[in-house]
């Protein structure tokens, strides 16, 4: 994966898969990002409302609640069904 795009949706799936906050250590570990990219991309994702920080830990923010509220559940429950089936 490259860019910084691709780098925000693996943390993006990292922080989102967990009931948990995570440290910039263990999404570090979990991206097999370097520290410092996985830093710059978290403050950038803060800057966007995209996470939230609570002391040293990053988990999902309310924006990506929002943006995710926004799809409709038809829609969304048609592109989850075939990965649900797969599942099985």
């Amino acid at each position: 994966m490259e860019g910084v795009l691709a780098r925000a949706f693996q943390v993006l799936n990292v922080v989102g898969a967990r009931d948990r906050s995570l440290t910039l250590a263990q999404i570090s570990r979990e991206t097999d990002l370097p520290k410092t990219t996985v830093h710059r991309v978290l403050q950038q994702m803060l800057r966007l409302g995209a996470l939230e920080r609570v002391g040293d830990r990053y988990r999902i923010g309310l924006h990506m609640f929002s943006l995710s509220s926004a799809v409709p559940e038809v829609q969304l429950r048609n592109v989850a069904l075939p990965r649900l089936i797969e599942l099985q």
